[in-house]
């Protein structure tokens, strides 16, 4: 007995209505949880800005990444940051420069380091007597005046 073609296609949705949607679906069970991952290692840079205490080489770093204008010679920092500097170097105890022409002379011959101390005030840079050579010499904490580091 040969069954028409209409009636073949409805057995065979019948089949398929007759499975149902379990057999459809592509999640064998439950859903598991995984364990957390760890935490990746902490790179040195977010070390230093989670609070720990910067090397000086990353510190002049930065600050010469935020302050650009540290990098120029004098004549070319514009009129406010020379006022800036020129008055940093008259609060300076003894005071590095009395005019304008000695801050030129002495900024030019400052390392980025020196340029950032004096400016942003951590470690004050003083000036040895003339008789001594006229060397710049960062001071301690400690020991304001005697005793620095020679640069």
């Amino acid at each position: 007995m040969r069954l028409p073609c209409a009636s073949l296609l409805c057995l065979a949705a019948l089949a398929l209505v007759g499975t149902g949607c379990d057999s459809l679906n592509p999640r064998p069970g439950p859903i598991r949880a995984m364990e957390p991952r760890p935490n990746p290692p902490v790179p040195a840079a977010a070390a230093t800005a989670a609070g720990a205490v910067p090397a000086p080489a990353s510190r002049t770093q930065a600050r010469v990444r935020r302050n650009r204008w540290l990098t120029r010679f004098w004549e070319e920092l514009t009129p406010a940051q020379r006022r800036r500097v020129e008055s940093r170097m008259h609060r300076a105890q003894p005071p590095l420069a009395s005019d304008t022409e000695q801050a030129r002379r002495l900024w030019d011959g400052l390392g980025l380091e020196e340029r950032g101390d004096l400016v942003f005030g951590s470690g004050p840079v003083r000036q040895d007597p003339p008789a001594a050579g006229g060397h710049l010499i960062r001071c301690g904490a400690g020991d304001r005046g005697s005793g620095g580091m020679a640069l």
